[in-house]
């Protein structure tokens, strides 16, 4: 009896272990057999290339606006039961054909990463799973801006931030003008061109170009209005000139005031000197400009701008801006800090952004970790005294994201996952500027 009861107790530890083992099945997260031959892997070449850009997939459909073909290597494990599909950690799919290695994922949004993860169920347990970030195709408007010749037609220009292949349809005042076809390949700073010359001097005219794509179209384009009097007679309005920190360079900034303008042109002169000296040029439509000459402290300099058409012969060329001037100051001493980025799951922030400011000013925008571990280092200059902040905007699975701060000796002041900072860092360059606990940082 005795004998009896032990092989009772056997066998109901046994069925207990057998029970939490079933319990492993399904975990994702927990479960790390030996059999890794067992590992089914996303074919990547059909999506992106060997330096993680999206183009291949966009450019052959596998990867649009709204949906995503996911390929994978089938299995040929005996012990096969089903495969198991997450995104951004979800279970979407349960495929129990060992045969079958690919799916379409639709109802997606335009330009947004999502992660992908697909795991072999088999009668042992849940195999390690291939992880894979993808970013939709963007359906962003192109950008436009307009001219006038001198000979008054009209000059289109745009760029194209969107993903998806097309052709370009301008309107003008509502009613279809004319097709561009596409640069390859295609990259979103191109400028592209086109010359409308059935206009009519002195008439008013409303340009639209959209996008028009094979499966989708992008979002309908802004609208330009534009007179058609050739001018250059106006001058600009120079009304930004400021020291850059923490450096000797100087910022201008102005208005426009022509409409046949094809950039601009940057004069300078030192204080108290008859002549000014052209110093630089942009191309529409910048209205900016950073003189990065050895300038010298204590000096005061002027400044003012011209808007320039050089499609004419010789240049056209506005009268002067009004001039602004300013004094170079001595610098305090400033040391270079860096902020590191950091994902637990090693495939980026998928969507999160870190903004950082000293003194209230951004030093870095919008910047994250677009896939892998990290660190992804970035560096903004500080001097004593100087406040610095953050705001960080989660993206999707952002309890995988923490990034530190160090100063200039290598040292981590902060470390955070992910929060903003909102109580100010204050820097201190002869002692340690204080430092934080990592909180709501999740290891998978």
């Amino acid at each position: 009896m005795m004998q009896y009861s032990k092989l009772l107790w056997l066998a109901l530890i046994c069925l207990f272990i057998l029970s939490a083992c079933d319990d492993k099945l399904l975990s994702l997260d927990d479960f790390e057999p030996d059999n890794a031959d067992a590992k089914p892997m996303f074919v990547r070449e059909t999506l992106m290339d060997s330096s993680g850009s999206f183009y291949p997939g966009y450019r052959n459909y596998k990867i649009r606006a709204d949906n995503v073909a996911l390929e994978w290597n089938a299995s040929n494990d005996p012990n096969f039961v089903c495969y198991k599909l997450f995104r951004n950690n979800s279970l979407i799919r349960e495929i129990f054909d060992i045969t079958q290695d690919s799916i379409t994922d639709s109802l997606l949004n335009q330009n947004q990463y999502y992660k992908y993860s697909i795991a072999t169920m088999i009668k042992t347990g849940l195999s390690r799973a291939d992880t894979l970030t993808i970013k939709t195709a963007s359906l962003e408007a192109p950008v436009l801006f307009t001219r006038v010749t001198s000979d008054n037609h009209v000059e289109l220009q745009w760029t194209d931030p969107s993903d998806i292949p097309g052709k370009f349809k301008i309107f003008r005042n509502g009613t279809y003008l004319h097709e561009v076809n596409e640069s390859l390949p295609a990259t979103h700073d191109h400028v592209y061109r086109y010359t409308d010359m059935t206009v009519q001097q002195f008439g008013t005219y409303t340009y639209q170009i959209n996008k028009v794509g094979y499966y989708e179209d992008c979002y309908p384009g802004e609208t330009e209005t534009i007179n058609v009097n050739y001018n250059m007679a106006n001058a600009p309005y120079l009304y930004g000139l400021q020291q850059l920190q923490p450096n000797l360079n100087v910022e201008l900034n102005w208005i426009e005031s022509c409409n046949g303008e094809t950039g601009y042109r940057i004069y300078r002169r030192i204080a108290g000197n008859v002549n000014f000296n052209n110093i630089g040029m942009v191309t529409i439509p910048q209205h900016s400009y950073i003189d990065q000459s050895n300038l010298m402290i204590g000096t005061t300099y002027e400044y003012y701008v011209t808007a320039v058409d050089t499609e004419t012969n010789p240049d056209t060329e506005s009268p002067a801006s009004n001039i602004r001037s300013i004094t170079i100051q001595e610098q305090a001493q400033y040391v270079s800090w860096e902020i590191a980025l950091y994902d637990t799951w090693g495939d980026g922030w998928t969507g999160g952004l870190l903004t950082v400011l000293v003194n209230d000013n951004i030093v870095l925008d919008e910047i994250t970790l677009a896939t892998g571990s990290g660190p992804e280092v970035f560096t903004f200059d500080v001097q004593d005294g100087d406040l610095i902040t953050s705001y960080y905007q989660p993206g999707s699975y952002s309890n995988e994201n923490y990034y530190q701060i160090i100063d200039h000796n290598g040292m981590v002041v902060y470390e955070s996952g992910p929060d903003s900072i909102t109580n100010p860092i204050v820097v201190n360059l002869d002692g340690k500027s204080g430092a934080k606990s990592l909180a709501g940082r999740s290891a998978k």
